[in-house]
């Protein structure tokens, strides 16, 4: 069972830059600086045959050292290139990109924190206003697991951004995530109460030695996702899962209640048989290498993509 970095999006094996993009594209790499000096590797995927400035959605993965296809498993799943097709058929530019020390980025990803991935966040996205072919009004962030996290703090800098996409966006603080995944996992291993409790302790030394080591994960162990939702500027949709195990969907509705106190504009919408991969699966299967289809649901993704469209008439 992967644990709390699966919760926030799992630890990413690199696929590299080998995903088929969409026929009916154009794509454009080029290259910022990470506030260390480091450069980040990104691409701008543009829609053929579009004669008006279009909107863009930049899309941040979870945690875990993750190129910009966020792909897993041997490339078996990859959830960016399916993002991107689906904004792209709709008329919808996107922007990815490598994480520190993935595939073109350099730098070292687990010196990476949360407030480091926000700030090359708002650069990306300042590249993207400035480019011919983007409509500079209509910017949109999309955050899977901790990524909603990166983008609520976008959000809250950024009061002109058109719209944020919260996909398994967690709704509890980080250590009750963990101790709640840790419960699982202790509770698989052993039926008897007392060792239960032995099995969890050890677990958690464990975890948190490993927490103490990320700079992006020990940042974001210290805050409090309701309370970056309620610093958030933008219209949200939120896209959850019933199956997902690892972000309850009960934390969707939390995520969503701190939005709608501070005056904020939230729509929630729940996907049945959907898991934390936003793959259907109404096993609610823990270990994910044994899932056969890596497809992304195909109404979560429209649900997403039509929300863009109509944020921008």
């Amino acid at each position: 069972m992967n644990m709390l970095i699966a919760a926030l999006g799992a630890a990413a094996l690199s696929a590299g830059l080998n995903s088929a993009f969409a026929e009916a594209q154009s794509r454009e790499t080029f290259e910022i600086l990470a506030p260390d000096g480091h450069t980040i590797a990104a691409d701008l995927a543009l829609p053929d045959g579009v004669s008006a400035a279009v909107p863009v959605v930049l899309l941040i993965s979870g945690s875990g050292a993750q190129d910009r296809e966020a792909s897993l498993f041997d490339g078996r799943y990859a959830a960016h290139p399916a993002w991107r097709d689906a904004f792209i058929d709709s008329g919808v530019a996107v922007l990815t990109f490598d994480e520190a020390g993935q595939g073109e980025s350099g730098g070292n990803w687990s010196d990476m924190g949360i407030h480091d991935m926000v700030e090359i966040g708002r650069r990306l996205i300042v590249r993207a206003r400035n480019h011919a072919a983007i409509d500079p009004h209509s910017v949109f962030v999309l955050g899977h697991s901790e990524g909603g996290m990166i983008a609520s703090l976008i959000s809250a800098q950024d009061e002109d951004l058109a719209g944020l996409v919260l996909v398994a966006s967690p709704g509890r603080s980080l250590p009750d995530v963990l101790d709640y995944q840790l419960r699982l996992n202790a509770a698989e291993q052993t039926e008897d109460p007392a060792e239960r409790e032995i099995v969890f302790e050890n677990l958690r030394a464990q975890w948190m030695g490993m927490i103490e080591q990320n700079a992006t994960l020990l940042e974001a162990f210290h805050m409090d996702p309701l309370a970056l939702a309620a610093g958030i500027q933008s219209p949200v949709i939120i896209l959850q899962g019933w199956s997902d195990w690892q972000i309850e969907p009960e934390q969707a509705w939390s995520l969503a209640q701190a939005i709608r106190e501070t005056g904020g504009s939230v729509d929630l919408h729940m996907f049945a048989d959907v898991n934390h991969l936003l793959i259907r699966d109404p096993a609610g299967e823990t270990e994910y290498q044994n899932l056969t289809d890596f497809t992304l649901d195909a109404e979560l993704l429209s649900t997403g993509v039509d929300w863009v469209l109509k944020a921008t008439q």
